[in-house]
């Protein structure tokens, strides 16, 4: 919570991937912590996005050509009983704009 015991918003990884098979299997604290060490060569690149509780965030993504998935974690504090990750398939090489929400069960994108 922050100062007057609210929400804060929450920092999203998006992650640009070419295989999400290591993405999904490795735990939160793994990606939160040294994602290049967890994903190895399917770690292509990462972005950051902030999303308010609650809420929709936007941004514009470039993927590179041998990117075919984003993998997004939420870096929440209490991960447990929660959807702290979700890939999305991607067209390699396109550039389009991805929406991220934060709802009381976790992430979507």
């Amino acid at each position: 919570p922050g100062p007057g015991g609210g929400d804060r918003p929450v920092t999203v990884l998006v992650m640009r991937l070419s295989s999400t098979g290591k993405f999904n299997s490795a735990d939160y604290f793994a990606l939160q912590g040294d994602a290049g060490s967890a994903l190895g060569a399917d770690l292509i690149g990462s972005d950051t996005i902030s999303v308010a509780p609650g809420k929709t965030a936007a941004k514009t993504i470039t993927v590179e050509p041998n990117a075919t998935a984003l993998g997004f974690v939420a870096l929440i504090r209490e991960p447990g009983g929660r959807s702290w990750r979700t890939t999305k398939s991607v067209s390699p090489g396109s550039k389009f704009t991805i929406n991220v929400t934060l709802g009381g069960g976790g992430i979507s994108a």
